[in-house]
């Protein structure tokens, strides 16, 4: 369960700072600036390589373990299993 986990303490950190920040920025009230722009650009340009990269391990991944799989059969039937 969670007694030997860090979730709960991570959460216990996280919430108040991730509410101390909300209200700090809507206090100030700023609307987005060149700044944020190029950090939701930096954002997508992150979320795209991940799903290609992630995409590119799965396939990679898939083909491995059919090969391992198929070496295996061959292996059991070189053995006459």
């Amino acid at each position: 369960g969670y007694a030997a986990s860090a979730f709960p303490r991570a959460v216990v950190m996280a919430v108040p700072n991730a509410a101390i920040a909300f209200l700090l920025a809507e206090y100030r009230g700023e609307s987005h600036t060149k700044e944020q722009n190029i950090a939701d650009n930096a954002f997508s340009l992150w979320a795209g390589f991940t799903s290609v990269l992630t995409f590119v391990l799965y396939f990679r991944s898939n083909v491995a373990y059919g090969r391992w799989w198929e070496g295996g059969t061959l292996l059991q039937q070189t053995r006459g299993e």
